[in-house]
């Protein structure tokens, strides 16, 4: 098991700011949990789930999708992303929603 730092910030202030999460690392798919909610990183996507939605970012198609379940009902917004930086060490991804036009979002995941 490896352990990751992961953060989501708006604004520069953490939405999210966790350290030392167990993950599972295979063939670039991370996995992961922060207070129950499951999250997953492959290929420039992120989704997260918890028991009332699944929020993807598709950061390949630029698109934001949040499936609640309670109403098995779809809300669909599109992303413009503003950069992806990848190293061995981290992942940092930058980007805006299209319903918040002025906020800046960073989602980064580092590895330990």
């Amino acid at each position: 098991m490896q352990l990751i730092n992961f953060s989501l910030k708006k604004n520069n202030k953490f939405i999210i700011n966790e350290n030392n999460i167990k993950c599972i690392n295979q063939e670039n798919k991370i996995i992961f949990k922060i207070n129950n909610d499951k999250y997953i990183y492959n290929n420039k996507m992120l989704t997260k789930e918890t028991t009332n939605e699944i929020i993807k970012l598709d950061f390949n198609n630029n698109l934001c999708n949040i499936f609640l379940k309670e109403y098995n009902n779809n809300l669909v917004i599109k992303l413009e992303l503003i950069n992806i930086e990848k190293t061995n060490k981290f992942i940092e991804i930058k980007y805006k929603v299209e319903t918040e036009i002025e906020d800046i979002n960073i989602i980064r995941l580092e590895y330990i």
